[in-house]
């Protein structure tokens, strides 16, 4: 690292702390990015997992603190922001670090004071909408898995954010990522010098298990493994007293496969593991069978990991496997994407997963490579394996498809309708964009221009667009003689957002949502929640099963469904039974009751709560700007009821702080039924000495 002090000798301090924590010198393809970076261009840096990258962002970053410059620090997923925010940490006496994830509609002028900021794609996106002062003071953004922008989901808010950020803010941008084939072509839309190369410094072994034969290709080994691959490996794993991430297509998959291999662990169960199970099932008020399952497999040091875990259980078990008490973690392949975990070894024990479009299918090589990537990590072990377990007759196709092939080529997915709807709402209300021309600029410097290069086309969909929110009255056009509803390339018309098309942009949502809520007129709660659910914020939506009996509960709501034998019959059912899970919450029902009769886990229930929440937090600020106060106070209560699962006749006790929902019934059971009847002795009973006296305090300080 000698040329980086030569050169920039305010990074001394920084080096010697990259260098305590083992790093010794730098690859080739550290000290180009490097170069590049320190010298202020914009760098897409697409080296394998674990080859070093990060080491590069943080001193690019450091680089621009120590030089008066704010650092945005940009993911995809709230676990890696986590990740990336506790790794920052070390350079605390030199950098202030924040972390901003949530709330979609404010402009966090309390991040003003931090010097680099970890935040999701969206997160950026919102605080663009608002206009944030302090972003003029941003001098780098770095892009964790730039990939991403291959996302149907999240691709499209990146693209855009990425598109802005260069219109807008103008910083310096350093890309990231592990699967990036045509690097080329996103260096060039990015104006970016590429940094690319296969090299890996932890070797990686890709092997693949088929018919009582465990085979290398590239190595030319094969070794005899029985009839039992998963049992072999996992025994394997164990004798070497290494660790393992399994691969599996499903939630379901995951739990029975984690009970197995907690059932091949003969090793005793530790008085740490028996800790950590009690912890977990301590997660929720009620353990739920899910909560149950997790804790008895990780008494033997293994664990399942997917998205329906709540997410204190997900940080247990991950702390855990950093930390070498837990052996073995299966998962679905969202921890691919996730959390870097050190594990020695990656099993993927299904290549193929199910998807509504196509069936069961190969998972793409990208998901491979993601999931490859994984073993081995830096700093960790030698050498990774990476063991895919083969059915019949797919060996060849297999190795030729995942071994010896390369990850795809990443396209934009901005040019969905309902996509650039929401995008071209927040360009017109940002006043970013002024008129038609305008936006069709700001379009052409996207990556879907770059790659496509069709003008024609996206001047068609935004004209239709724009037409439908002006119909919606979210924006008005002006000099509208130049506007003709058949399409006529090279007219210009003005572009000007109404109030309430702003604040739809602010608040996040999609205008097809707003719509719904706004031409809404709810006569209480359950109506709140029909509407909310009937916007695609709230999918996926609760399943229908076969032995339900929908059509008699409808019977009992004053809500008219269409005929059975229209199409949107299926989707309203759906929303009527999601509308029924969150009346179950708010009448005081426990998990666990809800997840056995809902068929849903943990997870995707809070999941479901944080959506509803800020879906009805939306709804509530779009009542009053419509002034339909009667609107907004049953939207609010219903808010407040979903927020905290109870009665409407609890709500003054659990806006006190420190009392659950559980508390405040047994509370309202013997007679108390606001904060100033907290007083007794069967109070401190109920409450706990030590939470009485928190809540006393609190009470005569306000």
């Amino acid at each position: 690292m000698d040329f980086i002090l030569k050169k920039y000798p305010e990074l001394t301090d920084i080096v010697k702390i990259i260098r305590e924590s083992g790093v010794r010198k730098l690859y080739e393809h550290q000290r180009l990015g490097l170069k590049h970076a320190l010298a202020g261009k914009n760098v897409l840096m697409a080296t394998p997992t674990s080859s070093g990258k990060t080491l590069v962002a943080e001193l690019a970053m450091m680089h621009h603190v120590l030089n008066g410059k704010k650092v945005i620090y940009l993911v995809p997923l709230k676990s890696l922001a986590n990740e990336k925010f506790n790794d920052f940490k070390k350079y605390s006496k030199h950098a202030r670090v924040a972390m901003s994830v949530g709330d979609l509609d404010s402009k966090d002028i309390w991040l003003k004071g931090f010097d680099i900021v970890v935040c999701s794609y969206e997160k950026l996106d919102s605080l663009l909408r608002h206009k944030s002062e302090w972003l003029k003071d941003v001098g780098l953004v770095i892009i964790d898995e730039i990939h991403m922008i291959d996302s149907p989901s999240r691709g499209p808010t990146l693209e855009v954010l990425i598109t802005r950020l260069r219109t807008e803010v103008h910083p310096q941008i350093l890309a990231l990522s592990a699967t990036v084939k045509n690097a080329d072509d996103v260096g060039k839309w990015l104006d970016a010098k590429v940094v690319s190369n296969n090299f890996r410094p932890v070797k990686l072994y890709e092997g693949i298990a088929y018919e009582g034969s465990l085979e290398f290709p590239k190595e030319e080994k094969i070794v005899s493994i029985g009839d039992h691959p998963m049992e072999y490996l996992v025994n394997d794993t164990l004798n070497n007293e290494k660790q393992a991430i399994i691969f599996v297509s499903t939630r379901r998959s995951a739990e029975v496969e984690a009970r197995r291999i907690a059932e091949l662990i003969k090793n005793p169960m530790s008085k740490e593991l028996d800790e950590l199970a009690k912890r977990i099932l301590n997660v929720l008020s009620t353990p739920t069978e899910q909560c149950k399952k997790l804790a008895n497999t990780v008494r033997h040091g293994a664990a399942f990991d997917h998205a329906g875990l709540v997410a204190e259980q997900k940080n247990i078990i991950e702390n855990a496997f950093r930390d070498g008490l837990i052996k073995f973690i299966v998962s679905t392949p969202v921890l691919s994407y996730g959390v870097s975990l050190p594990a020695f070894r990656v099993i993927i024990r299904d290549i193929k997963r199910f998807s509504e479009a196509f069936g069961m299918n190969y998972i793409s090589r990208m998901d491979y490579f993601q999931m490859a990537g994984r073993a081995g990590r830096l700093g960790h072990e030698n050498y990774g394996e990476s063991i895919i377990i083969s059915k019949k007759n797919e060996k060849d196709r297999i190795i030729d498809m995942y071994i010896y092939g390369e990850p795809e080529e990443v396209y934009s997915k901005l040019a969905v309708e309902p996509v650039l709807r929401m995008h071209a709402l927040s360009l017109i209300s940002s006043e970013l964009v002024r008129n038609f021309r305008d936006l069709v600029n700001f379009f052409s410097k996207t990556f879907f221009y770059y790659q496509y290069g069709d003008k024609k086309a996206i001047e068609e969909k935004l004209e239709k667009i724009v037409h439908l929110l002006a119909q919606r009255k979210f924006i008005k056009i002006e000099n509208e003689s130049s506007f003709a509803p058949a399409i006529n390339f090279g007219k210009n018309f003005d572009l000007v957002p109404t109030r309430i098309g702003k604040r739809i942009s602010e608040l996040y949502i999609d205008p097809e949502s707003a719509w719904k809520i706004i031409q809404s007129k709810p006569k209480n709660e359950f109506d709140v929640l029909m509407t909310i659910n009937s916007c695609v914020e709230m999918r996926p939506l609760i399943r229908i099963k076969k032995d339900d009996d929908i059509e008699e509960l409808i019977q009992n709501y004053n809500v008219k469904p269409p005929d059975v034998w229209d199409i949107e019959y299926e989707k309203f059912i759906k929303v009527f039974k999601t509308s029924l899970m969150f009346e179950d919450w708010m009448s005081e029902r426990s998990e666990n009751y809800i997840v056995k009769k809902y068929s849903i886990r943990p997870g995707d229930l809070y999941t479901k709560l944080l959506s509803a929440d800020w879906m009805l937090y939306s709804s509530v600020e779009l009542y009053k700007i419509l002034r339909k106060t009667d609107c907004a106070n049953i939207a609010n209560k219903t808010r407040m009821r979903v927020k905290y699962g109870v009665k409407e006749e609890l709500l003054p006790l659990v806006k006190v702080k420190w009392i659950g929902r559980v508390k405040a019934r047994k509370l309202f059971s013997n007679g108390v039924h606001s904060a100033h009847d907290i007083k007794g002795l069967t109070v401190r009973r109920i409450l706990g000495e030590k939470t009485y006296e928190k809540i006393i305090k609190d009470i005569r300080r306000e």
